[in-house]
């Protein structure tokens, strides 16, 4: 284990190595998982259109689809594309900043509100709906360090200034 560790930590070409066959296990379990996602954003909009009669998550269910379905078509090109050593940075970077526009439509959903539905009840499910996204993206997300701070940056920001407002 010591030597292994003194290699890593001395020899770059053995952690890009690491870096590359992350990389490719990512690739493959977003391709393996490609529906669960659409399927959670379809269940949500289509379950909070019919509770909820005062909100409309249509809009936000179509950017989410699209959004996820950039990453996606971007995972799939990284995945018949050869990646080497050279480039395992490169892509790695491409699949983070795809995270960012899922990462706003999140936020999108955490800023819909509810006028006319009770208060209380809408804001569990917001809760409740985030908590298991950001779960859910955090176990998809898990070999591509930085994907679920990219991804749920934007719901974090949107919540500190929600937070200030009050503050104040």
């Amino acid at each position: 284990v010591k030597t292994t560790r003194e290699r890593l930590q001395i020899n770059s070409g053995a952690a890009t190595s690491f870096d590359k066959e992350l990389l490719g296990l990512h690739l493959s379990s977003i391709q393996y998982s490609a529906a669960a996602l659409p399927l959670f954003i379809i269940v949500i909009s289509l379950f909070a259109n019919s509770v909820f009669t005062g909100v409309n998550l249509f809009g936000w269910m179509l950017a989410s689809l699209a959004a996820h379905a950039l990453q996606i078509v971007l995972s799939s090109r990284a995945q018949r594309s050869e990646i080497t050593h050279d480039n395992v940075q490169r892509w790695r970077r491409l699949l983070i900043a795809a995270q960012g526009p899922v990462g706003l439509c999140w936020a999108w959903f955490a800023v819909i509100d509810c006028a006319t539905c009770n208060v209380d009840s809408y804001f569990y499910f917001k809760s409740a709906v985030l908590i298991l996204a950001l779960s859910a993206t955090s176990m998809a997300q898990s070999m591509l360090r930085g994907a679920a701070p990219c991804t749920f940056l934007p719901v974090v920001a949107k919540f500190a200034i929600d937070l200030s407002f009050y503050a104040c």
